[in-house]
């Protein structure tokens, strides 16, 4: 930034003036002008000499020869009338560039004898640290020295043996001293003190003391036998029995007169007593029980208990008649459809579609997501085994793990081919647990729900809603072995028993499927004992699938470490 300079004393032209003004964005003063020429120009005319020029002006006229090729060229760039104007104008601006830069070194000066300056005062003050020091150090030597100083010397005066301290102390607290001396005279052999608490003195403390306590004794011993004594007829003893007497006679009366009362409370002669209100009561009770618990009155009690209980079993067993006709109705529907299904040529496809559509609607309700992947090749090359692929939700303890499902419905498949058959699909789908579910119709060789290591095989059938709960079970188990996969935390041992205990039982209530299948072939029969079965089995699982949700819940807020 530009500051405002001042027109140095000297003559300068409006034309130099208006330059200065333009070029630079200098804000001048409006100056008084000369007539002269600052610089005379050898091609100037006479005429450029008569310019008018303002007065009251200092006035410097310079010739300059000029050698410089860059000023040279300026110069003849103009045209003689301006070249006057031009080169005042670079003048000026020099000789303000070189006055600015003479401020400059007079700074540097001034810097570099500041400098100096501390660099003497520095000495200075080193010198006076120096001898400051030194007499410090002298004066505390004097004072402070262990040989030669005057505090150790007046210490070892005032300590030693026989010193000022010793003698004070000796004159004070010795044998003869006044201190001695006194309490010699107050509490020594010979002191009155010591006369008055010797044990052995006739008039001493001891025997004074003796003496009162005899006498203080004797006299409450005389008392006591007084109060005691039947001669004296204001004696305590004599008062006591008096009262006695005369309340054991209040005490007989008021006896007789309450066992009175009693004993007519306790005959029945009188009908107003209490035991015969109570035999009227017994007796009333006795009629209004027997009354209804009779069969005979209509109003009875045990009648209309009996009513209710005819007409309660009446509607049981209607309907139990509702129920046998609906199940007939319902496995009849099933076995049209069964057959109708294994004639037609799309059985196998309409049994995946049915096991994606249970597997989505599953997983949407516990968050993982679940894709088709059947129709395109996987990590081997041209292979496309394994039709499902599930990918546990962030929610899970083991959030990432993938679950691959293979539908069959091939009689071929006993589970030794099941699981060489899922071992290629985990590689192909880069999964690390595997769900085999075989069609009912066709899977006979393998149990209805059951694990091999990472992999679960399940039998269902896509017309009888009863089995969706084995796929559902199977999932359970799967991301519960995800979770024992992912877990590293050996606060988790416990949690992991517990998940592979309610597997086992899951595993085992699944097992009585096929029993339960075989009872409805024979309905009629076993109706009673297939509903109390159903009943222990929707307990058992209900409690496992709580327990194993609950164990993986636990896992799931543990800080588990991802593989």
């Amino acid at each position: 930034m530009n500051d405002p300079i001042t027109p140095a004393a000297g003559p300068v032209s409006p034309a130099a003036y208006a330059v200065l003004m333009d070029t630079q964005g200098l804000e001048l003063p409006e100056p008084m002008w000369d007539d002269q020429p600052l610089i005379a120009d050898a091609e100037a005319d006479d005429d450029d000499r008569a310019t008018p020029r303002p007065l009251g002006m200092r006035r410097r006229f310079v010739r300059v020869e000029v050698t410089d090729a860059d000023v040279i060229a300026e110069l003849d760039r103009r045209e003689p009338r301006d070249r006057e104007t031009w080169a005042a104008a670079a003048l000026r601006i020099g000789a303000l560039c070189l006055r600015t830069a003479s401020g400059q070194v007079d700074q540097s000066a001034v810097r570099d004898a500041g400098t100096h300056l501390l660099r003497e005062l520095g000495a200075v003050l080193d010198a006076r640290a120096d001898a400051l020091t030194e007499r410090l150090s002298g004066t505390l030597g004097a004072w402070l020295d262990p040989a030669s100083g005057a505090l150790p010397e007046r210490l070892r005066t005032l300590v030693s043996s026989d010193g000022e301290l010793e003698r004070i102390l000796r004159a004070h607290l010795g044998d003869q001293s006044t201190l001695a001396r006194t309490l010699s005279t107050h509490v020594g052999a010979d002191s009155p003190l010591f006369r008055l608490i010797a044990p052995g003195a006739a008039d001493g403390l001891r025997a004074q003391l003796e003496r009162a306590l005899a006498e203080a004794l004797e006299a409450q011993r005389q008392r006591v036998l007084r109060e005691l004594s039947l001669d004296t007829k204001d004696s305590a003893l004599c008062r006591m029995i008096g009262e006695l007497k005369t309340h054991q006679g209040a005490l007989e009366a008021a006896l007789a007169g309450r066992v009175d009362a009693v004993v007519g409370e306790l005959t029945l002669d009188r009908p107003d007593s209490a035991i015969s209100r109570l035999v009227g009561r017994v007796e009333a009770a006795s009629r209004e029980i027997g009354k209804n618990l009779t069969l005979d009155e209509e109003g009875s009690a045990l009648s209309r208990l009996r009513r209710e209980l005819a007409g309660t079993l009446d509607a049981l067993v209607q309907r139990q008649s509702s129920f046998q006709a609906e199940v007939r109705e319902t496995l009849a529907a099933l076995d049209a459809r069964k057959k109708e299904a294994e004639r037609s040529t799309r059985h196998g496809a309409t049994f995946e579609e049915a096991l994606g559509a249970l597997l989505a609607a599953e997983v949407q309700r516990t968050g993982d997501v679940c894709e088709a992947v059947g129709a395109r090749p996987g990590e081997i090359a041209r292979c496309k085994t394994g039709d499902f692929v599930i990918e546990l939700g962030p929610e899970s303890a083991a959030a990432g793990a993938r679950l691959v499902v293979e539908a069959k419905e091939d009689r071929s498949y006993d589970p030794k081919k099941a699981l060489a058959e899922m071992d290629e699909a985990r590689k192909n789908r880069r999964a690390q647990l595997g769900l085999f579910i075989g069609s009912a119709r066709t899977s006979g060789a393998l149990e209805p729900i059951a694990r091999h290591g990472d992999t679960v095989l399940v039998v269902w059938d896509p017309e009888d809603p009863t089995t969706d709960l084995r796929v559902r079970l199977a999932l359970g188990i799967a991301r519960a072995l995800a979770t024992r996969a992912r877990s590293r935390d050996q606060k988790s041992t416990s949690a992991l028993a517990e998940i592979d205990r309610a597997v086992r039982a899951i595993e085992k209530q699944a097992g009585l499927f096929d029993e339960m299948r075989g009872w409805t072939r024979t309905i009629d029969a076993n109706a009673e004992k297939l509903l109390e079965r159903l009943a222990r089995m929707e307990k058992e699982l209900g409690s496992q699938l709580e327990r194993l949700d609950a164990h993986v819940a636990q896992l799931r807020t543990a800080e588990v470490p991802a593989d």
